[in-house]
């Protein structure tokens, strides 16, 4: 095994011991982020995104979020809508605020960062590289989550 597949693993493990200890990381608007979660407003792209910053990929991502293979994979392609538990794990092993992963005014495109990320210096090679992302899940993905969020009971805080 390479040094860096086992330098990743160890963070896997690192955080997914640190979940069990601390809890789940949750950012201040939590409130509006589970709002747009229900909405369908999550990207799938986001989650790519966030995962290829955190060098995070594989198996063990599934895992850290408490889902089998290849969930994560069909969220990332828009097939799949994760669970409200399963993406504050993702956030949480992405080291992030789960409100990254919506719609926002903000661009979140950094292709100076890809670029040096993965030392692509031709714009040939960035063409290659660059191949459109998948800002949507499918109709199907969507229409699943929507069952699922109608037959969830309110939370405490979130009944009259």
């Amino acid at each position: 095994m390479s040094k860096r597949l086992q330098e990743r693993d160890e963070r896997v493990r690192a955080l997914r011991s640190s979940r069990k200890r601390t809890g789940i990381v949750v950012d201040r608007s939590e409130r509006e982020s589970r709002s747009a979660w229900e909405d369908g407003k999550l990207i799938p792209d986001r989650i790519t995104t966030y995962l290829d910053m955190a060098g995070l990929d594989g198996p063990g991502v599934d895992e850290a979020c408490g889902v089998k293979e290849p969930a994560v994979d069909l969220w990332e392609a828009g097939e799949l809508y994760p669970t409200w538990e399963q993406l504050l794990a993702l956030a949480n092993i992405c080291s992030i605020g789960v409100k990254a992963f919506f719609w926002d005014d903000a661009p979140h495109e950094i292709p100076g960062y890809w670029r040096q990320h993965f030392n692509i210096k031709s714009d040939a090679d960035w063409e290659a590289f660059n191949q459109p992302a998948i800002m949507r899940f499918t109709p199907a993905a969507l229409a699943d989550h929507r069952s699922r969020v109608e037959s969830t009971p309110a939370t405490p805080e979130e009944t009259p």
